[in-house]
């Protein structure tokens, strides 16, 4: 188990603390508070006055927000694709005759997996 280390200030509702990893401030009354925490990490806490019981619940920090999406413009060095170069799309897969799919044998064993 670590140290730790806490030196707590105060006037009024306003509490300064000072730990090792800094400066931390909360503002509340006895059994309530609200606050930000030496690393800034907003939260709020209740408990009983004077039992050393308190429930601190923090906030969920803010998500990064993207950046926004800029439109691209084509360069005009790169030609553009013609269509009549892409390879023919066809209907799909053809089913022989005969094969028509609920009567047919399952794949394992035509390809003698079992």
């Amino acid at each position: 188990m670590g140290w730790r280390f806490r030196k707590t200030f105060g006037s009024g509702p306003i509490r300064w603390t000072l730990t090792k990893r800094g400066i931390g401030w909360s503002w509340g009354i006895p059994g309530l508070r609200y606050g930000m925490s030496p690393t800034g990490r907003r939260y709020m806490s209740f408990g009983i006055p004077g039992s050393g019981l308190y429930y601190i619940k923090y906030f969920a920090d803010q998500p990064p927000q993207a950046p926004p999406v800029t439109p691209t413009v084509p360069s005009a060095k790169m030609p553009p694709r013609k269509i009549s170069s892409l390879p023919p799309q066809g209907p799909g897969p053809q089913v022989p005759p005969g094969n028509t799919g609920s009567n047919s044998t399952p794949w394992w064993k035509q390809k003698e997996l079992y």
